[in-house]
């Protein structure tokens, strides 16, 4: 399909001004431009194959294939880059290869995919190819707070560590390299850190934990100790959901409420909003998902049952 639109910021390095409604930075030297232009879209609200019923995340896997939790029809579904149907595995039940209303996934592991099958209780760990490995639960003998209910968002670390966002609970349990839990943080006890309603989470490269937080209309920053450190996107997002860091020290937000994604760098100033993107293309409704790879934006949207697909470059300069 051929681009609808192009759309270019360019992004100066220091005191901050508002250009087009935007929060841009200023300044008289070298600048940072960004340019967005919508590709294409793929799937549509249904129940066959390649339709989505309220789907709530998507991942992309080391070598490109997309994974989505087509959470309502109780299945993931598997597509290449270019948003052709690869497999589908899943169906109601609490069976094995089943599901019961899937909200997360993980596929950014070199091996592993990880399901955070809400309704079942449980993570489901299968391969690249979708099939079954293994499944975890929260055991009786765990310490309670320790334990996990409705897992609603996981991630997973470079020290092959689960964590697990508890929606009933309102916390994150991580588990070890042993399938053991080790800690808990976030719940509401956790002074400036506690958690609203959390709904994703992310670990950046330096091991900063980002989560999403619905409720606190903010992301919410912790070391990977679960110490608290901060909130980005206080006053500017809406709802956020979905969010994805990627390694060059970009943090994209799924701003659900705003109907729009946003783009912080690493110290947490919003570099790019999107809501006017693309002027002619489609807008986008329910945004409850993002993800980035080789340069392509994947943003999940949940009212529309589809993909939107952008490109994104970035370019620097002298600003004369």
């Amino acid at each position: 399909m051929k681009p609808v639109n192009f759309f270019v910021v360019c992004l100066f390095l220091s005191a901050a001004k508002i250009i087009s409604g935007q929060n841009l930075a200023v300044n008289a030297g070298e600048k940072e431009t960004i340019q967005i232009q919508w590709l294409f879209q793929f799937g549509e609200m249904g129940t066959d194959t390649s339709q989505f019923k309220h789907p709530q995340a998507i991942s992309v896997d080391p070598e490109g294939a997309i994974y989505i939790c087509d959470t309502d029809n109780h299945r993931i579904q598997k597509f290449n880059a270019r948003g052709k149907l690869m497999r589908v595995i899943g169906g109601f039940g609490w069976h094995q290869e089943q599901f019961y209303q899937p909200y997360d996934i993980h596929a950014r592991s070199t091996l592993d995919v990880f399901i955070a099958d809400y309704q079942n209780q449980r993570v489901e760990r299968y391969d690249r190819e979708l099939n079954y490995i293994s499944s975890l639960y929260s055991k009786d003998t765990w310490d309670e707070k320790l334990q996990f209910t409705r897992p609603i968002g996981i991630a997973f670390s470079h020290q092959r560590e689960l964590f697990i966002i508890d929606d009933e609970n309102s916390r994150v349990t991580k588990i070890n390299s042993y399938g053991e839990p080790e800690m808990q943080f976030g719940d509401f006890d956790w002074g400036g850190g506690q958690l609203k309603r959390a709904r994703q989470i992310e670990i950046a490269s330096d091991d900063r934990i980002f989560i999403s937080d619905v409720a606190a209309n903010a992301i919410v920053v912790f070391d990977y100790f679960g110490n608290f450190l901060t909130t980005w996107g206080e006053g500017l997002l809406m709802r956020p959901e979905g969010i994805f860091w990627d390694e060059s020290g970009l943090l994209f937000v799924a701003d659900t409420g705003n109907h729009r994604f946003v783009i912080f760098n690493t110290r947490g100033e919003l570099l790019i909003s999107t809501e006017n993107i693309p002027e002619q293309g489609p807008a986008l409704l329910e945004p409850t998902d993002i993800a980035f790879y080789q340069q392509q934006i994947y943003v999940l949207d949940a009212a529309k049952a589809c993909v939107q697909v952008y490109s994104l470059k970035e370019g620097r300069g002298n600003n004369k």
